[in-house]
């Protein structure tokens, strides 16, 4: 069945869980399956294809080292937060953007850091994992 994603600000996530929107652990998103009700379909009119813009002056790289909950070996973990940005002209603040899909030239400097950080294969999103899903 098809999924569709809700853009649902923090403030918000009660509600939306008690309405049936149901949490993606891999995606970090909210979802409903098939179209959303009406009592969810504020929170659906940005997410009509499974993704949005994010815009953001204030966005950096940050990173840390954590053990893998599997192995034990630690790993270095990298993120992109953003002081403040809008998401749809809809301003926000401290937030950390995942399933990045497009990047600017400043960003992508900053990210040859860390050269694991690359787009998988055209369409795909960028991440650390790419090696494994591009080989």
């Amino acid at each position: 069945m098809h999924r569709t994603y809700l853009y649902v600000p923090p403030e918000e996530h009660a509600e939306v869980e008690a309405l049936g929107g149901q949490w993606d652990l891999a995606k970090k998103c909210w979802y409903v399956d098939g179209a959303p009700s009406s009592s969810l379909a504020r929170w659906s009119s940005i997410a009509e294809e499974d993704e949005y813009s994010v815009i953001s002056n204030d966005a950096y790289v940050a990173s840390t080292r954590i053990p893998c909950p599997h192995c034990g070996q630690e790993t270095e973990v990298i993120g992109v937060h953003c002081l403040s940005g809008t998401v749809l002209d809809e301003p926000l603040e401290r937030f950390t953007v995942s399933d990045i899909r497009a990047i600017d030239e400043v960003l992508l400097q900053e990210l040859k850091r860390w050269p694991h950080f690359r787009r998988a294969a055209e369409g795909d999103a960028f991440g650390e994992n790419s090696r494994r899903v591009a080989a």
